[in-house]
């Protein structure tokens, strides 16, 4: 498993998380809890909620966050 990309909240994460999903992409999140209980490190020492995807998975699903940053 790799890092795809790292969110600054759970609102972010699942909405990507969902995104990836519904492309068949399975994904899991890391640091969800420290980043909900200790939102002032976000972005520190690698902090902020992680979306993990498997290495195979990586370039599709990295091409799915790209087409959806481009809607908005």
């Amino acid at each position: 498993m790799i890092r795809l990309t790292t969110c600054n909240n759970s609102v972010e994460a699942y909405t990507l998380k969902n995104l990836l999903e519904n492309e068949g992409i399975e994904s899991y999140l890391t640091n969800e809890n420290f980043t909900n209980l200790l939102p002032g490190y976000t972005g520190m020492l690698g902090s902020g909620i992680q979306i993990m995807v498997r290495e195979e998975d990586a370039a599709r699903a990295q091409a799915v966050l790209a087409e959806q940053q481009g809607r908005l």
